[in-house]
């Protein structure tokens, strides 16, 4: 069964949440849209975190993300501290700090950013 963009969308950022939580951040959740997705406590501070779904569309010839906003709109590094691809149909990862310009990743692009929970800072705390 084929769900809707904006379902996927609210998946991707739920196993996202979920996985942030099992590595022990407190993640608070985007109410207004035009922010990021959520934000994470670690010990250097708030992180913001944009969530985006890996496209596994027949169209394209290897998958891929683009990791700007819709219609194109570049992120701003004011309002991203990294990006977090979730794959549709399984638990994988990937962890892009933010890059200036932004772009689009193919599969293989993505490679050495697959799981790599260590570039976001140890999560904060309490003593």
């Amino acid at each position: 069964m084929k769900i809707s963009t904006t379902a996927q969308g609210r998946r991707s950022e739920l196993k996202v949440t979920e996985k942030l939580i099992s590595l022990g951040y407190s993640v608070f959740e985007a109410v207004y849209p035009d922010s990021c997705d959520c934000i994470v406590r670690t010990k250097q501070g708030l992180k913001q975190i944009q969530i985006k779904t890996l496209s596994t569309a027949v169209k394209q010839p290897l998958p891929g993300v683009n990791l700007r906003r819709s219609k194109g709109i570049l992120y701003q590094k004011d309002t991203v501290d990294f990006f977090i691809v979730t794959h549709p149909d399984n638990n994988d990862f990937w962890i892009v700090p933010f890059l200036d310009g932004n772009k689009h990743f193919n599969f293989h692009e993505l490679t050495g950013f697959l799981n790599k929970w260590d570039s976001i800072p140890k999560p904060f705390e309490n003593s």
